[in-house]
């Protein structure tokens, strides 16, 4: 026999036994989640009769400080934890027992706990990618929500009593530069008379910007009432509840309006804001 033949039969063999090796894996698990349809289930049989965990093992998670609040929030006496789990809002007891969910509604921050609407109970204020909900401390339910598309993409969210009633406002403003904008220059609501009739107050000043991490609440006059501030590439805008502009600043560096801003009395001065 030659070496070319001995070399034929010697291929054709490997081969004929990789054959058989592969078609009696070919049940087992041939691709990634077992099949093109990634079930994941495999029809080999079993003699489990009662299915019970074996080990587990944590995969870990975190949530990131805008995630979770602890506080009363139910107002019944007792610490409360709110929290933000996979879309959804829970208020659970310290032990981890179930006061109240809201279901899955793609929420990703929890924007601040208030009165809001002066009813003696507070209220919970939580933002999604495109949007604000108000939803009641006490029961979970949803008391309010953000037309949607009001402001395009949202960039920043506060709130503060603006107009001097007491009641907590909230004061909204979109990205800037974002895929999806509508050339709001933002909103600020009062939810005084109630969630079923929410106020508009005055629109803030329009301005240039991309982004909207230094809108700042303060009493920048020393009149005891809240001011807004905002930025745009480089000048600061203090404003009041009906959007009439209060003061400017002088030239600031580049882009203002992603700084991080803390408003501080420093020295004895008149309020400040800090970048």
């Amino acid at each position: 026999m030659t070496s070319s033949l001995r070399t034929l039969r010697i291929n054709l063999c490997i081969f004929a036994v990789g054959a058989l090796l592969a078609r009696a894996a070919i049940a087992d698990w041939p691709v990634a989640r077992h099949d093109l349809r990634r079930t994941g289930v495999s029809s080999n049989s079993s003699d489990i009769k009662k299915p019970a965990p074996y080990w587990r093992a944590r995969l870990g998670g975190v949530l990131a400080p805008t995630q979770l609040y602890l506080g009363d929030v139910d107002q019944d006496g007792k610490q409360d934890i709110l929290y933000i789990a996979g879309g959804e809002l829970l208020l659970s007891t310290p032990n981890g027992s179930s006061l109240w969910r809201t279901g899955s509604r793609d929420y990703v921050q929890i924007v601040g706990v208030a009165d809001l609407d002066l009813d003696g109970k507070l209220d919970v204020v939580v933002s999604t990618p495109s949007g604000v909900s108000a939803v009641a401390g006490g029961s979970g339910k949803i008391e309010w929500v953000e037309p949607d598309g009001e402001l395009g993409t949202p960039g920043a969210y506060r709130m503060g009593d603006v107009d001097g009633d007491s009641s907590p406002d909230l004061w909204l403003d979109a990205c800037g530069c974002c895929s999806i904008e509508v050339g709001s220059a933002g909103v600020v609501y009062s939810f005084a008379n109630g969630f079923g009739a929410p106020a508009k107050l005055g629109p803030p000043p329009a301005r240039t910007h991309c982004g909207a991490a230094s809108n700042t609440l303060a009493d920048m006059d020393g009149d005891g009432q809240l001011d807004m501030i905002h930025m745009s590439d480089d000048v600061a805008t203090m404003f009041g509840p009906t959007g009439a502009v209060l003061a400017t600043s002088g030239k600031l560096p580049q882009r203002a309006y992603a700084a991080q801003c803390e408003a501080a009395n420093v020295q004895g001065y008149p309020t400040r804001i800090g970048l």
